[in-house]
């Protein structure tokens, strides 16, 4: 059985000093002028949904030109992408594993509940100081939302592996997750290469007896659906039982936690892809 190969995780930080500001990026050119964005309280963690949209298009542009398809938004994408920029804000580290050792890979599994197959991550991280009174405090983001998104984006493709992300073909959709602090604005970007969706989302948690509805919707219309799955136990990687057919319903497996496994029918057999975490009780 052949496996496909998933989105590389790579990340980037650099400290550069320049005109009294710390600035914790890519290497990257300044385009300042009056700040546009001012959150209403320092700590308090805004969205910039303005800056998401001009990266998304932005990342579609340089595909266009290498002769890529272009990236589609994706909802939930987006919302692991803002919770993971939010908890780099909060918890004040920039990595793609957490504090709690989640990577990219755990948070989507668990946070998006119709994706199936691989993903990426590419992460971003400015900020701004001041010095007062001989200590550098944080001063507010003064760019426009067009100069934070071309920062991000000129960062990433000077870096081999994002640009590797950026330019992967397989990667399918994309969300897309910027949020901001006085002095620092955090980005995240969350790829997806998605060989289909589950019709309807799959439950985080369900007991031993319950239904699972797990039909499936191509992204190519021409592409066969799932014809079978079985649950997959990451730690030990190895699947419970044999694969069943998408319409065998009851979960008959004991507790514990899996990646459900989606098989697609190809000529030699099947492709495996891997689908959202599951809680069996």
């Amino acid at each position: 059985m052949k496996r496909p190969t998933t989105g590389s995780i790579s990340a980037l930080f650099l400290m550069i000093t320049l005109t009294g500001q710390s600035i914790l990026a890519n290497r990257v050119s300044a385009d300042a002028r009056p700040a546009d964005h001012m959150p209403e309280s320092p700590a308090r963690i805004t969205h910039m949904g303005d800056v998401e949209s001009l990266i998304l298009t932005m990342t579609n542009d340089i595909r266009q030109k290498h002769g890529l398809q272009r990236l589609k938004g994706d909802t939930s994408l987006r919302n692991i992408a803002r919770d993971h920029s939010d908890d780099m804000i909060d918890r004040d580290f920039f990595a793609h594993e957490n504090p709690d050792g989640r990577d990219a890979g755990d948070r989507i599994a668990s946070g998006h509940r119709r994706l199936i197959g691989g993903v990426g991550e590419n992460i971003w991280q400015f900020a701004s100081t001041l010095e007062m009174n001989g200590r550098r405090e944080p001063d507010f983001i003064r760019l426009s939302a067009t100069a934070i998104a071309a920062k991000a984006m000129d960062g990433w493709m000077k870096s081999p592996g994002h640009r590797e992300n950026i330019l992967r073909k397989t990667f399918t959709h994309l969300g897309v997750g910027v949020s901001i602090v006085k002095g620092k604005v955090t980005a995240t970007q969350n790829f997806g290469s998605v060989r289909a969706y589950t019709k309807r989302s799959v439950p985080m948690i369900i007991r031993q007896g319950g239904l699972l509805i797990l039909e499936t919707s191509s992204v190519k219309r021409s592409s066969p659906e799932a014809m079978k799955y079985d649950f997959w136990i990451e730690k030990k990687d190895e699947a419970v039982g044999p694969p069943l057919f998408i319409d065998d319903r009851e979960v008959a497996v004991r507790d514990g936690v899996y990646r459900i496994r989606f098989f697609f029918p190809v000529k030699d057999g099947y492709m495996i892809y891997m689908g959202p975490r599951i809680e069996i009780r």
